[in-house]
């Protein structure tokens, strides 16, 4: 599956609205420039719907992963693409979402919590997050509070993420239900600019 969009008509489609248009034909190229991009803009709005419908990620976090290449009058197609890189864990939801806290007394500390759990998907339950060393939840000297997890014996931490938006946006199910609507909007936006030149406009 694609984590894009392409937005165009094919050459029988365009056939059939030059015959539509007869002495306006001319007008065509513009008819489905507007049509298209006014498509392509919906497109990008459902392709956030169709992430945050699925996922526990922030509509703001899709948006801004998703460009527009829109189409002019020679080049009659558009491209909605997202593009972006994993989304830190700690950005979905994860139960508790603060540090690490010891608590009892001093000799017989323990942590609390004993294991952190987590959930991308929404609907999914929170799942612990296990392994050799627990991850954890710890904020950084720079301020930033992530999920981490030690390697190499512990001496290190690294990061821990969850898909990316594309990965999210190319789900079958996301990316077919994005398709459909766009198919379903661009016939309608061509029908709306074919009337709207019809009946005199400019």
């Amino acid at each position: 599956m694609s984590d894009k969009v392409q937005i165009e008509v094919d050459e029988s489609d365009f056939v059939k609205i030059m015959e539509t248009l007869g002495t306006m034909k001319k007008k065509a190229p513009v008819i489905l420039k507007n049509a298209i991009n006014r498509t392509a803009t919906n497109a990008k709005t459902n392709m956030a719907k169709g992430a945050t419908k699925k996922y526990r990620v922030k509509q703001k976090q899709v948006n801004e992963s998703i460009s527009i290449k829109k189409a002019t009058n020679s080049n009659l197609s558009a491209k909605v693409k997202s593009k972006g890189f994993v989304v830190d864990l700690i950005d979905f939801r994860v139960s508790p979402n603060h540090p690490v806290r010891y608590i009892g007394k001093e000799k017989k500390k323990r942590p609390s919590p004993k294991v952190y759990k987590a959930a991308t998907e929404k609907g999914s339950q929170l799942k612990p997050l296990i392994g050799t060393i627990k991850p954890f939840v710890q904020k950084m000297e720079t301020g930033h509070i992530g999920v981490f997890a030690r390697v190499l014996n512990g001496t290190k931490i690294k990061q821990l993420y969850g898909p990316s938006i594309p990965q999210m946006i190319k789900r079958e199910e996301v990316i077919a239900d994005i398709e459909q609507k766009a198919n379903e909007m661009l016939a309608k936006r061509i029908q709306h600019e074919i009337n709207r030149i019809l009946e005199g406009g400019s």
